[in-house]
């Protein structure tokens, strides 16, 4: 009924339709294609999403899977007439539309369909895009599984249809794993996410702000598509010849766009920001008031805190039902933690308290976290609450290691030095050396005083303070005493933010001062002794503000056979670490938005709540 000749190929989709194409004999330009296929769909009612040149269709061979994970029918060809048809052909035989209609602006199409990569997580299109190192290739990847089939059916249950089928969103990811992903393995992982009954990462709520967030976008792009006036156009977009086959204009935006977003990425200064931004303008064919407002939107949308995010601040602020992803929070070294817990049977969260605080000692004051308002030093209290026998003690073993080695190297150099120090005789050297100080990793039983001393002599190091039974610490500051205040615990707080420390003494030589301290704390306690230590329920010290935390499970006793690989690979990362050079870290555009969300809502949480710990928590 549509006069046209027989398609070249038709394959049946197992499902409800059957797809038919027409094969040119010449290859045409993407223009040529996309405006004979839309005239083609007008002209047959067909499905008028079907106009993206990139689009996958349907592989004869291959089942499709509905957004239930039932399976249709194979595809198959049902008609391979080896006919090949020419442009001029094909153009002749489907009607063009309305003269009115095709002298509008060349724009992008727009489409009911909402690309399912748009509806992800930025962790979900991080690993779309850039797939996961080896050792991390299966377990993201069957995360990544999960959420895309999910994500897939909760949009077709609300009722949004979308493009791109979530296992060629997978197959992407697995292509861009180092080492790739090979099939047979690919399949093992979709298959076994599709019986895990697999559910969306985002909530209804984030997946609709995602959908409008697109549609917003997309409408922007459209109506921000340059439009040439003073050149001459071909009215239907199927000339072979320049017209519309290759904007400049259209190229110099998007260059201009992806160039000031890697500028506004990248971290920099304001003055260095600035630089570049003018840099970039006076060397590009944008006008001022176009780049001005690319600028605008740009910066704009780094600072928006995405929907994804805001189920994260959801799950931090509810933090006593919350588990850490060290898939998430530590990609790098989640697969050797993980693997080390397993081992010492152990939850991760027990390696991980007493390793951050270690890390940041030896950090030390040479790294500081710069969030405008003030700096952050690399220093954490850490506490895991942990009853008796859980593992406390293995895990510190792991950790702290290396550091007990550094101390005992160091101590066996000290003595050495203090040695030579003793027989150094007048006339063998200009001038007597300074008397030798002990470089301090860590400190075990030490009294305040000590500990003060001896940090006012580590320059630009940190001092970890690991005592396995923290309830021993606070037993020496008189923590269980009438009252519940001692001159030692006061010093002791004041060097949780890296405040300085004075000690004065009788005879003035012997009172000494330190600018800057960098002193971490971690340590495991008993629930039964925890209540018993954080009794006060208003912390008018503000003591229990300044510890990270965690209560951890005892798993039940077995044996677990292997060897841990952070004992291998934590001594060289610490000897990098006490070398580390000085600097600034500062936040990212989007993490800086994300800290700012994150105190708004949690000092809007404090704001309301009558109980004094918990504000200063």
């Amino acid at each position: 009924s549509l006069n046209l000749p027989s398609p070249s190929l038709q394959i049946d989709t197992g499902g409800k339709s059957i797809h038919s194409y027409w094969i040119f004999n010449q290859p045409i330009s993407p223009e040529q294609w996309r405006t004979l296929q839309t005239d083609l769909l007008e002209y047959s009612d067909g499905d008028r999403s079907l106009k993206n040149p990139s689009r996958v269709m349907r592989l004869a061979g291959c089942f499709h899977f509905a957004p239930n994970n039932v399976p249709n029918e194979i595809s198959q060809i049902i008609l391979n007439s080896g006919q090949r048809y020419s442009y001029d052909q094909m153009r002749s035989l489907i009607p063009q539309r309305q003269q009115a209609e095709v002298q509008t602006p060349n724009l992008p199409l727009l489409t009911d369909d909402v690309p399912l990569y748009q509806c992800l997580s930025k962790g979900d299109r991080a690993l779309i895009d850039g797939g996961a190192p080896q050792g991390e290739r299966n377990s993201k990847g069957a995360a990544l599984a999960r959420n895309l089939i999910g994500t897939a059916a909760r949009l077709t249950h609300l009722g949004h249809r979308f493009a791109r089928e979530p296992r060629a969103l997978f197959d992407e990811y697995c292509s861009c794993c180092s080492p790739p992903l090979d099939a047979r393995e690919a399949e093992t992982i979709w298959k076994s996410a599709t019986k895990d009954n697999p559910t969306a990462t985002l909530t209804d709520e984030a997946l609709e702000n995602c959908i409008k967030s697109w549609q917003r976008q997309s409408r922007v792009d459209s109506q921000q598509a340059p439009v040439n006036g003073s050149k001459k156009q071909s009215v239907t977009g199927d000339s072979p010849q320049n017209g519309d086959s290759s904007n400049p204009f259209t190229s110099d935006i998007t260059a201009t766009v992806t160039t000031v977003t890697q500028i506004l990425q990248a971290g920099l200064t304001d003055y260095e920001e600035t630089q570049r931004l003018e840099l970039l303008l006076r060397n590009n064919t944008v006008t001022k008031t176009a780049f001005n407002q690319i600028v605008s939107s740009v910066r704009s949308q780094l600072d928006d805190v995405q929907p994804s995010d805001e189920i994260r601040l959801d799950n931090l602020i509810n933090w006593h039902n919350a588990k850490l992803d060290f898939n998430q929070a530590l990609p790098s070294m989640a697969a050797d933690l993980l693997h080390d817990a397993e081992i010492l049977n152990i939850e991760p969260i027990v390696i991980w308290q007493p390793l951050m605080a270690a890390v940041l000692s030896l950090v030390g004051k040479r790294l500081k976290l710069n969030v405008e308002s003030h700096s952050v030093p690399a220093i954490a209290w850490t506490a895991t609450v942990l009853e008796s026998g859980g593992g406390k003690s293995r895990a510190d073993s792991l950790v702290l290691a290396p550091l007990k080695r550094k101390q005992l190297e160091a101590r066996k150099s000290y003595e050495a030095q203090v040695e030579a120090h003793k027989h150094w005789k007048e006339g063998d050297s200009e001038e007597c050396p300074s008397y030798p100080v002990e470089r301090k990793y860590m400190f075990e039983i030490a009294t305040i005083q000590a500990v003060i001393k001896r940090l006012s002599e580590q320059k630009d190091n940190g001092v970890l303070w690991a005592r396995d039974e923290l309830a021993g610490l606070f037993k020496s500051f008189g923590q269980f005493g009438k009252g519940g205040e001692n001159e030692g615990l006061e010093c002791l707080l004041k060097l949780w933010d890296g405040a300085p420390a004075q000690v004065d003494r009788v005879s003035q030589g012997d009172g000494f001062i330190v600018e800057e301290t960098a002193l971490s704390l971690t340590g495991g306690i008993q629930p039964g002794m925890f209540r018993k230590i954080f009794k006060d329920p208003e912390d008018s010290q503000g003591m229990l503000a300044r510890f990270l935390v965690a209560k951890a499970n005892a798993l039940m006793p077995k044996r677990v056979k292997g060897y841990c690989r952070l004992a291998e690979k934590l001594p060289p990362f610490y000897d990098w670490l006490e070398n580390c050079p000085m600097g600034v870290v500062k936040l990212s555009k989007s993490a800086d938005a994300y800290y700012t969300k994150l105190c708004q809502l949690i000092g809007q949480q404090a704001w309301a709540t009558t109980q004094p710990a918990i504000r200063a928590w």
